[in-house]
């Protein structure tokens, strides 16, 4: 690797680590902000961590021809960062945006395994440029780019399966609070809110699942504090089944758009 590239990796990751600490640093007078201002706020570390990590990619393309090691060690820091850092994120993320959140991360999590897959053949092929080692070579790239092929589909059928259940329990969380909403004696009406409350646990379950991996460091469906915030429209609108009452509409509409980030993704047999 050349000076010029290790300088470049020290500062990728010197500065997706400043980068973190700067964002835990203003997270109390984040948290001071009033709603709204938090849910606009959140777009910017995203755009900046993205403008990041493509500026270094750049850079990586940019010098492959002359020192394919550096840049190959380069993609590879920059799949280690996303992989490990990449998910952090702000906790207050408006369900408005969930859709672009759902396709961030899937398409986010194959890029960098796509970057990473070819910093590493890069940097065999650096260390090792013997002629006689051309066809141990070939299989190793065709080995890396099927497994990297393999993993990135795994990804996708995640995303499809995902979204295919987030879909379903949402709509049958709807049809327990239209049910919820009509006319019911006392006891009728106490079974329905279980059945209510036990559509809402099946469906937090995904809302807290990882959209890319199965390991924990992905990207929830949503953060937890915006998981608690749907929790609580719902459960407001089961304690007052009223149709036409605030509470109720709330928690009808964050299920509507919980939907509508689905729609299209939707394959019931993925």
């Amino acid at each position: 690797m050349t000076g010029k590239l290790a300088w470049i990796a020290g500062q990728l990751a010197s500065s997706v680590v400043l980068y973190g600490a700067a964002a835990w640093l203003v997270l109390p007078w984040f948290h001071s902000l009033p709603s709204r201002w938090r849910r606009r706020i959140t777009t910017i570390p995203l755009v900046l961590y993205g403008l990041l990590i493509a500026s270094f990619a750049y850079v990586a393309f940019t010098a492959a021809p002359e020192d394919k090691g550096g840049a190959g060690a380069v993609l590879i820091l920059i799949w280690f960062l996303h992989t490990f850092y990449g998910p952090f994120e702000p906790t207050d993320f408006p369900l408005e945006r969930l859709r672009r959140r759902l396709v961030r991360a899937m398409y986010g999590r194959v890029v960098a395994m796509a970057m990473g897959a070819l910093g590493l053949i890069w940097y065999v092929h650096w260390q090792q440029n013997d002629p006689k080692f051309d066809t141990v070579l070939f299989g190793m790239v065709v080995t890396i780019a099927g497994t990297t092929t393999a993993a990135a589909l795994k990804v996708h059928l995640r995303f499809r399966r995902l979204t295919t259940s987030l879909n379903r329990h949402a709509q049958s969380l709807l049809r327990a609070l239209e049910d919820l909403g009509e006319e019911h004696d006392e006891g009728e009406r106490s079974k329905l809110r279980s059945a209510a409350r036990r559509s809402w646990d099946s469906l937090q379950e995904f809302l807290s699942t990882n959209i890319d991996t199965g390991f924990k460091n992905g990207t929830f469906v949503l953060p937890p504090a915006s998981v608690r915030e749907v929790e609580g429209l719902v459960m407001a609108a089961v304690a007052v089944p009223d149709k036409e009452g605030a509470e109720f509409q709330e928690a009808v509409r964050a299920l509507r758009t919980l939907q509508a980030a689905c729609t299209g993704r939707i394959d019931p047999l993925a």
